[in-house]
């Protein structure tokens, strides 16, 4: 589901980056992060094995009830995805020698492994952008952004990415209420 990003009328910047970035992420086609799977169940998407920023979006309810399988492979339409009432969660990128198709199966493993959550709930939005410091731009900027989110992604500030800072570290404080491991613990 693309939502319009739409500058004030009769005014172009061209040197606006963060509103043209915006524009096209929002206007870009969201896809699951889960495809059936030939033996049953669920595999990852075959995402791009280049660099990029992604937002990953939680829906209402499990995606197999609404969108056949067959669709499940490429870009949504709007119209399966709207019904869903996708938020974002998470936003994130690779740099580096890291992979969207990579990182994003790491995910994938990570909410596979909850209880209380499913791959067959998350929905996905990406770019492919060449250079590192592009990609920090971009994630922060969309991190960052009220059109997307009244407030940062949840999953960014809660412990989810596959890089959270601090841990593994001795004396860590207990963790909130809010932490991703609190809300969806491993499962057993």
């Amino acid at each position: 589901m693309s939502r319009s990003f739409d500058p004030p009328p009769h005014f172009f910047n061209p040197d606006d980056k963060r509103s043209y970035l915006l524009a096209v992420f929002l206007n870009t086609p969201l896809v699951t992060l889960a495809v059936p799977a030939e033996s049953g169940g669920f595999r990852p998407f075959d995402f791009p094995k280049q660099t990029g920023i992604y937002g990953l979006y939680l829906t209402e309810r499990s995606l197999s009830k609404v969108i056949p399988s067959q669709q499940r492979a490429a870009d949504l339409p709007d119209k399966l995805a709207a019904p869903l009432r996708p938020q974002l969660v998470y936003i994130g990128k690779t740099s580096g020698k890291g992979r969207l198709r990579d990182r994003l199966a790491d995910h994938y493993r990570k909410i596979d492994s909850r209880q209380g959550l499913s791959v067959d709930r998350i929905l996905v939005r990406y770019l492919v952008i060449e250079h590192d410091w592009n990609t920090l731009f971009a994630e922060y900027h969309l991190i960052e952004a009220r059109e997307l989110s009244v407030k940062p992604p949840p999953w960014n500030t809660n412990g989810f990415g596959s890089h959270a800072p601090g841990a593994g570290r001795p004396g860590k404080r207990p963790k909130p209420p809010d932490h991703f491991d609190v809300l969806y613990p491993p499962k057993e």
